[in-house]
């Protein structure tokens, strides 16, 4: 990520929530332990140089760091996540519905990396790849016992450079290759077909194109004159709450659609509502387990204001709010404590008060941390 990029995400994560939003404030506080005088700094320093004096092995202190990181933030519930800039990329790429690749979704099946999914009109499509094809090589170098994300590293690369991908197909021996070149992929989150008077759409996530793509699936329902839809959110695990609000503006009939309520006295709660006058279409939605989150505001808020009706199984349940920041490294807090005065882990805060977008190596990686909860009309009446 470079620095122009780290400057757009910063951006554009400030403004969404997950279910992101809001901006946080977080310091660095020299809290006592057991009111011995003893600082958490000056504990967690002892630490680390008891680490780097006794073990015999390597590692580094960002290696620690992060280690650190992640085994605070597992001791909360299991949405808050601390993401090494690596595993955020990943993250990124689902939030954003956008990412420069092949186009494929692949998964490691009995040590051999299958294609599951070849995305329409996707350099791999177009290049003939095609899903079931078992990844051998890369670039002309076998990528026998790789994991996943090491294929996907090999496979990623600059906007326009090219790679060729080795392929067995159809449990055939001889290897295909296909060359590539790498563009900026589309996510699009939403599929639709109609059937006589029914229209169906699956919404798959709620990333940054799924309002969009949602309103073009509508639009072509409306050529139809089409008034009847099955709206699918089984397996959706949810997204960005903007989108699901912008959504529900889309089916919720006038009021509330959601209310999110926050921890921290520096995040100031948000409702959200639909202004839509007369409903327009008659709507089913469907649900299961795996239906959670910003699917669940959705869903929630066309059941309670009777704008459709749920059919499937209980959902997943989550009702909680995540805020993801971006964590500066121990040398960036240091330099613009003298800079500022202040310190600041929090890239977030730094922006907001002083306009200063840290650089990608003075971010050691992201927190998803959770901040509230989510209701839904009925349950904040």
């Amino acid at each position: 990520m470079t620095g122009k990029s780290l400057k757009r995400v910063l951006l554009s994560l400030v403004i969404f929530c997950i279910l992101i939003s809001g901006v946080g404030i977080a310091y660095a506080e020299e809290v006592e332990i057991e009111d011995k005088g003893i600082s958490y700094s000056d504990y967690f320093k002892g630490i680390f140089d008891m680490a780097e004096d006794r073990y015999k092995g390597e590692v580094t202190r960002k290696q620690m760091i992060e280690g650190a990181l992640k085994g605070i933030f597992d001791t909360m519930d299991s949405y808050t996540v601390y993401y090494t800039m690596e595993e955020a990329q990943a993250f990124f790429t689902d939030i954003n519905g956008s990412y420069t690749g092949i186009g494929v979704v692949m998964s490691e099946v009995d040590g051999k990396i299958l294609i599951d999914r070849v995305y329409s009109s996707s350099p791999a499509e177009e290049a003939g790849i095609k899903s079931g094809d078992v990844i051998v090589e890369v670039d002309g170098k076998s990528i026998e016992n790789f994991s996943l994300d090491e294929v996907a590293g090999l496979i990623k690369g600059p906007k326009g450079t090219k790679v060729v991908i080795g392929v067995l197909r159809d449990g055939a021996d001889k290897i295909i290759k296909f060359e590539v070149t790498r563009r900026e992929i589309i996510l699009n989150p939403v599929t639709y077909k109609i059937d006589g008077d029914i229209g169906y759409i699956k919404l798959e996530m709620f990333n940054s194109n799924a309002s969009k793509a949602m309103e073009e699936a509508l639009r072509q329902m409306d050529k139809k004159n089409i008034t009847k839809i099955i709206l699918d959110l089984r397996d959706n695990p949810g997204g960005d709450v903007n989108q699901a609000v912008s959504i529900a503006r889309m089916f919720v009939k006038n009021g509330l659609i959601t209310k999110l309520d926050f921890k921290s006295e520096s995040q100031i709660d948000e409702v959200y509502y639909s202004n839509l006058k007369e409903l327009k279409y008659k709507l089913a939605v469907l649900v299961n387990e795996w239906s959670a989150s910003a699917s669940e505001i959705l869903a929630g808020a066309i059941q309670d204001t009777a704008s459709g009706t749920l059919v499937g199984s209980k959902t997943f349940g989550k009702g909680k709010v995540q805020n993801l920041y971006p964590i500066l490294t121990p040398e960036a807090v240091e330099k613009y404590e003298k800079e500022t005065g202040e310190i600041f882990v929090n890239g977030y805060e730094l922006m907001g008060k002083y306009g200063i977008y840290p650089s990608d190596d003075e971010v050691i990686g992201w927190l998803k941390i959770t901040t509230g909860e989510y209701y839904t009309p009925n349950e904040d009446d």
